[in-house]
């Protein structure tokens, strides 16, 4: 199964399940072919300090606090993965 790509239009709005978007889904056009862990291929992700220097205002609003069932902290720490596994589990987007 390919993953969808989830995103929130910004930091603030990481613990409203309401703003969280699905802004794509992989698609492969061939075969899935397995390869040895060091051959060169990955997904290059950008980098979230290349975000903040484009919308510095985004600095200010990682100190949100957000929280799950199982997890509670700042959009900082949780952002990246917790909050939205969370929100999508539960079809809350």
């Amino acid at each position: 199964t390919m993953p969808s790509v989830f995103a929130c239009p910004a930091p603030r709005d990481v613990p409203d399940p309401s703003k969280l978007q699905r802004i794509g889904k992989l698609v492969s056009t061939s075969e899935m072919v397995r390869s040895p862990p060091n051959d060169g291929l990955f997904f290059r992700h950008q980098r979230k300090e290349d975000d903040y220097a484009l919308r510095p205002e985004w600095q200010d609003q990682l100190n949100t606090k957000v929280s799950t069932d199982r997890v509670s902290g700042t959009v900082a720490k949780l952002a990246g993965w917790e909050v939205f596994e969370n929100n999508i589990a539960k079809g809350q987007y």
